[in-house]
């Protein structure tokens, strides 16, 4: 609200003042004209521009003087305004149509002139004045009292508006028993004081509601008597917006991002510390200003600020990412937040902006762009294969990826994943979809062509292009997982040759005793014919079983070989005549020999028999007649070969292959074709030791073998033999193990909770040259310690009864004797105890069991050591 001044005048010359037959002018004491109506210039007989706002009445009363409207007595316009109060009688003016002037004080700060033609003119404008003036206070749209001495007289139509109490509930009651105690002494310093100027005070209506007022108080004639007349502009709503902001001011300036609070024209009533630092602005300097200093600019800013007020009248707020330029001429990225400020019942008050300084977020998600940029060019680079799904749904693959399954990125992505794993890993699958893996999961996929592969994966959820999904990492694992099998089905083998070995080991001996014994009946009945033929026959089945037991030696490596520098070519075409004769007319035999084949180091005999065994195979696949091909190839393997459960190191060799036409194998009888016993044919048709022999032949001579088949396009057996060497290496000859010196009368404590075990070691230590101390447990061996006063070397077991182990024993023979050497044993090689201590290298232990020579040798070192 206005002051009093604005409230009373203005209205007063509009609808008061203009409505007199007489000449009106109110001056203050300045003697400067506050207000006048209409007539007063023409009633004069005065120019118009002596009046006006800032003019002064006694310029007028001076053009009055000079043409001698007050006679030619000593009275001037000075005199008669330093003398209102005086001239309370009316002054009768000689020219301007014999016009009555007078005189009246208002108040202490105004002053009343009226011009009229007769001198009741004057009481008749006072009585109209006060007329009028109750009406227009009454009709006024802010609440009035009048009150004198503190009782109210009377109180307009807008009081009882604005309180919801009739205006006859005031009339008669203190004006002090609506003012709360606390606010009593402002009241009495303000009340009573003739000023223009405004204050605010808090009032308490009978029903207990607060009422904030700015007031404007200004004293006033009513009704023939002084009085004092107090206007008051609700301020409720206001006090309770600023008590808000109170509040929130404590808030404000704790958060971290800048907030402005400006009213609806945008001057800004408050502002936090981080606000003033985004800015650099002190606060001091931007209270006050303007909002529109603070935003970006803009070719047309004065609709740039409506585009912004518009939208925050239709949405309730606005935001936007823009850049700031502070006043030293560094830029600053901002992301700017306006909402709508309202106050109680939803009453607009202004704006709220919220500043967050975000050109460090800026360049760190610029740093996290180029970093993703960085990182997808380095996965998609990668060799380690990279998928990322939603859903079980592909969604990003890398090169490495795509090449795995055969196929390219664009033609997975949209896939689903399931598509490329192979049904037998289905448990596998469900992991693989559902769950975070942290550990490598061995699963078996599916590539475009049908082939299977070996994968190993794990996964973590991951945010990808704004949204969760599943980040897979893929090593194939094909390779790997061959080698393993081959080492399983090598192993499978080797335990099967241990026991055939064993048996036909002790079946030979057998067999030797019944051939020796039949050979002895035989010369003691030679002259009977019948028993000759007995005998021969039962000789024959002991050749065939020594037959099927060298073969058993065979496979299990154990029949004696008799290597020579070989030249296979050769001994293919010396057995192709033959084995042409074997076959038959049906299967034709061809080679493929390479010119410059490397010789090989091999018992001749026992490859000619691999190869007629593996030639017979092929007949058997072929029945109907075909080709067999004897190929040899000079192969340099830089990188291990795996086929078929079998590993091939890299190396050089000749490849000696033999290929028939016939049936092929399926995968189940490559699976178990050189087991023992194994046999596709009929019951009697054959033992199933061909191919088992075939594989331990080249086993033993350091080679290798595995089957390429396919179901009706035949078999290759390929058999990688070392190339032999130009110049034989000498064989090794393992000599004497050096014996250790003995001991030099160095002092050795034994810590040894086997009793049996403590004595044979102090008695071998004793017999190498050593002198001993011995005890039992921890505990014991602490209590040696203090009685030894030197000590060389510490034997000592690491695990010991009494709760001190060996660790904790040498720790306290160190302190005791810095220079001690330790000697650590332990039956426990493999434990948790013996990594810890030994990890480092830094101990020294011997394991149980241990020989004299090689405890000799190791106390010899660690005591040099």
């Amino acid at each position: 609200m206005g002051d009093f001044g604005t409230f009373s005048w203005n209205h007063l010359r509009d609808s008061l003042l203009n409505e007199l037959d007489e000449g009106v002018c109110v001056f203050d004491r300045t003697h400067t004209m506050i207000a006048w109506n209409e007539i007063l210039p023409g009633l004069l007989d005065l120019p118009v521009h002596l009046f006006g706002d800032q003019k002064s009445f006694e310029e007028v009363l001076a053009a009055c003087a000079a043409r001698g409207d007050f006679g030619d007595g000593p009275c001037s316009a000075r005199q008669l305004l330093t003398g209102i109060d005086a001239h309370n009688a009316p002054i009768k003016l000689k020219g301007s149509q014999n016009l009555i002037l007078r005189l009246k004080p208002l108040t202490r700060q105004l002053n009343l002139a009226v011009f009229s033609k007769d001198h009741h003119s004057t009481a008749k404008a006072s009585s109209t004045w006060d007329s009028n003036y109750r009406r227009l206070i009454n009709q006024a749209a802010a609440p009035i009292v009048i009150h004198r001495d503190e009782k109210i007289l009377f109180v307009n139509n807008a009081l009882s508006e604005h309180t919801k109490i009739p205006a006859e509930f005031f009339i008669g009651q203190n004006i002090r028993s609506f003012v709360p105690e606390d606010e009593i002494p402002t009241f009495e310093e303000r009340t009573g004081r003739d000023e223009i100027g405004l204050w605010e005070v808090r009032l308490v209506l009978p029903d207990g509601k607060i009422y904030w007022a700015e007031v404007a108080n200004a004293e006033v004639e009513w009704e023939g008597a002084p009085a004092w007349q107090v206007t008051l502009q609700d301020v409720t709503s206001r006090k309770a917006a600023e008590e808000i902001l109170q509040r929130q001011a404590i808030v404000m300036q704790q958060v971290g991002e800048g907030v402005v609070i400006s009213d609806l024209a945008g001057s800004i009533l408050d502002c936090n510390e981080s606000a003033c630092s985004i800015y650099q602005i002190p606060r001091d300097q931007m209270i006050g200003s303007n909002v529109r200093a603070l935003a970006p600019e803009h070719e047309d800013q004065a609709s740039y600020i409506a585009q912004i007020n518009a939208e925050i009248e239709k949405t309730g707020s606005w935001y936007e990412k823009t850049t700031y330029t502070r006043p030293d001429g560094t830029m600053r990225n901002v992301d700017v937040s306006v909402s709508a400020w309202r106050g109680p019942d939803d009453v607009p008050l202004g704006r709220i902006t919220v500043i967050r300084d975000s050109t460090e977020r800026r360049q760190a998600q610029k740093a996290v762009e180029q970093t993703e940029t960085k990182f997808r060019n380095l996965i998609e680079g990668s060799l380690q294969g990279v998928m990322i799904h939603r859903d079980a749904t592909i969604v990003y693959v890398n090169k490495a990826t795509a090449d795995l399954f055969g196929t390219d990125a664009i033609a997975m992505t949209g896939r689903q994943v399931g598509d490329f794993i192979d049904p037998s890993s289905a448990d596998a699958r469900d992991r693989f979809f559902n769950h975070d893996i942290a550990e490598r999961l061995k699963i078996r996929a599916t590539r475009d062509d049908g082939s299977t592969i070996w994968l190993e994966v794990n996964a973590r959820s991951v945010d990808w292009d704004g949204a969760p999904a599943r980040q897979v990492m893929i090593n194939d694992i094909t390779e790997r997982q061959q080698a393993e099998e081959a080492l399983q089905h090598t192993q499978k083998l080797e335990s099967l040759g241990q026991l055939t070995g064993g048996i036909a080991h002790d079946f030979n001996n057998l067999l030797g005793v019944i051939s020796g014994n039949l050979e002895l009946l035989r010369e003691q009945l030679s002259d009977s014919e019948d028993h000759s033929m007995f005998i021969e026959a039962s000789l024959r089945s002991v050749r065939r079983g020594a037959e099927l037991t060298q073969r058993l030696l065979a496979f299990s490596r154990k029949t004696p070989l008799k290597p020579v520098n070989t030249e296979i070519n050769k001994l293919l075409q010396s057995m192709s005549g033959m084995m042409q004769r074997t076959l038959g007319e049906i299967i034709s035999v061809e080679t493929d020999l390479d010119d410059l084949a490397w010789s090989v180091s091999v018992d001749p005999g026992q490859m000619e028999n691999a190869i007629l065994n593996l030639a017979l195979n092929a007949r058997d696949a072929m029945p109907r007649g075909g080709q067999l091909v004897l190929k040899t190839q000079n192969v340099v393997l830089k990188e291990n070969l795996i086929r078929h459960n079998s590993v091939v190191p890299a190396g050089e060799y000749l490849k000696v292959s033999v290929s028939d036409s016939g049936t092929g194998m399926p995968a189940e009888v490559v699976e178990n074709a050189f087991q023992p016993f194994y046999t596709t044919k009929e019951v009697g048709t054959g033992s199933g030791l061909g191919l088992s022999m075939v594989y331990g032949f080249v086993q033993q001579s350091d080679g290798h073998i595995y089957i390429d088949t396919t179901p009706g396009r035949g078999t290759s057996i390929h058999m990688f033999l070392p190339k032999c060497a130009d110049q034989p290496q000498a064989a090794h000859i393992n000599g004497e193990s050096v014996t250790a010196p003995p001991g030099n009368k160095e002092v050795v404590m034994v810590v040894e909770d086997d009793e049996d075990l403590r004595q044979l070691s102090v008695v071998l230590l004793n017999r190498m040259g050593y002198q001993t101390h011995e005890a039992a447990d921890g505990p014991s061996a602490i209590a040696l310690l203090d009685d030894l006063t030197h000590i060389d070397l510490l034997f000592t077991d690491l695990v010991l009864p009494g709760g001190l182990g060996g660790f904790e024993i040498a720790k306290a023979a160190k302190e005791e004797f810095p220079g001690i050497k330790v000697l650590f044993t332990s039956g426990y090689s493999e434990s948790d105890a013996f990594r810890e201590a030994f990890e480092d290298g830094r101990a020294e232990l011997i394991p149980k069991p241990y020989r004299k020579d090689a405890l000799a040798e190791r106390l010899q070192a660690v005591l040099q050591s």
